[in-house]
Protein backbone atom coordinates (compact mmCIF):
# COMPACT_ATOMS: atom_id res chain seq x y z
CA UNK A 1 0.00 0.00 0.00
CA UNK A 2 1.24 3.41 -0.94
CA UNK A 3 1.91 5.76 1.98
CA UNK A 4 -0.41 8.35 0.40
CA UNK A 5 -3.31 5.98 -0.05
CA UNK A 6 -6.09 6.07 2.53
CA UNK A 7 -8.66 3.36 2.64
CA UNK A 8 -12.33 4.22 2.83
CA UNK A 9 -12.74 3.19 6.47
CA UNK A 10 -9.82 5.34 7.60
CA UNK A 11 -11.11 8.32 5.63
CA UNK A 12 -14.60 7.88 7.06
CA UNK A 13 -13.19 7.68 10.60
CA UNK A 14 -11.48 11.04 10.06
CA UNK A 15 -14.26 12.85 8.23
CA UNK A 16 -17.42 11.62 9.98
CA UNK A 17 -16.73 13.34 13.34
CA UNK A 18 -16.01 16.62 11.55
CA UNK A 19 -19.21 16.43 9.51
CA UNK A 20 -21.26 15.62 12.61
CA UNK A 21 -19.73 18.60 14.43
CA UNK A 22 -20.53 20.94 11.55
CA UNK A 23 -24.12 19.66 11.33
CA UNK A 24 -24.62 20.18 15.08
CA UNK A 25 -23.40 23.76 14.68
CA UNK A 26 -25.46 24.62 11.59
CA UNK A 27 -28.83 22.98 12.23
CA UNK A 28 -29.86 25.33 15.06
CA UNK A 29 -28.95 28.35 12.91
CA UNK A 30 -31.06 27.05 10.04
CA UNK A 31 -34.04 26.58 12.36
CA UNK A 32 -33.56 30.02 13.93
CA UNK A 33 -33.52 31.68 10.54
CA UNK A 34 -36.88 30.23 9.57
CA UNK A 35 -38.73 31.98 12.40
CA UNK A 36 -38.23 35.72 12.79
CA UNK A 37 -39.58 38.46 15.01
CA UNK A 38 -41.95 41.07 13.61
CA UNK A 39 -39.23 43.61 12.86
CA UNK A 40 -37.20 41.08 10.90
CA UNK A 41 -40.32 39.73 9.19
CA UNK A 42 -41.05 43.19 7.77
CA UNK A 43 -37.39 43.51 6.82
CA UNK A 44 -37.50 40.08 5.13
CA UNK A 45 -40.43 41.29 3.02
CA UNK A 46 -38.82 44.66 2.40
CA UNK A 47 -41.73 46.69 3.77
CA UNK A 48 -42.36 49.12 6.62
CA UNK A 49 -43.95 47.95 9.87
CA UNK A 50 -47.38 49.51 9.08
CA UNK A 51 -47.34 47.94 5.62
CA UNK A 52 -46.37 44.61 7.15
CA UNK A 53 -49.29 44.76 9.63
CA UNK A 54 -51.72 45.63 6.84
CA UNK A 55 -50.40 42.89 4.56
CA UNK A 56 -50.62 40.07 7.13
CA UNK A 57 -54.13 41.20 8.09
CA UNK A 58 -55.25 41.13 4.45
CA UNK A 59 -53.63 37.75 3.81
CA UNK A 60 -54.72 36.35 7.18
CA UNK A 61 -51.23 35.12 8.02
CA UNK A 62 -50.81 34.35 11.70
CA UNK A 63 -47.65 34.35 13.77
CA UNK A 64 -46.32 31.39 15.69
CA UNK A 65 -46.07 31.92 19.44
CA UNK A 66 -43.07 30.11 20.91
CA UNK A 67 -42.73 30.39 24.67
CA UNK A 68 -44.69 33.64 24.62
CA UNK A 69 -42.52 35.15 21.87
CA UNK A 70 -44.24 36.11 18.63
CA UNK A 71 -42.44 34.72 15.61
CA UNK A 72 -43.27 34.67 11.92
CA UNK A 73 -42.55 31.69 9.70
CA UNK A 74 -40.79 32.91 6.57
CA UNK A 75 -42.15 29.90 4.71
CA UNK A 76 -45.68 31.29 5.17
CA UNK A 77 -44.59 34.49 3.43
CA UNK A 78 -42.85 32.58 0.67
CA UNK A 79 -45.98 30.50 0.02
CA UNK A 80 -48.16 33.60 -0.14
CA UNK A 81 -45.75 35.29 -2.55
CA UNK A 82 -45.83 32.21 -4.78
CA UNK A 83 -49.66 32.27 -4.73
CA UNK A 84 -49.60 35.95 -5.73
CA UNK A 85 -47.23 35.19 -8.62
CA UNK A 86 -49.62 32.58 -10.02
CA UNK A 87 -52.60 34.95 -10.07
Amino acid sequence: MNIFEINQAALEAMVKPLVEKIVRMLVPKIVEQRYVNTKNAAKYLGVSFPTFKKWVAEKEISPVVIGGAVRWDKQDFDKEIEREKKQ
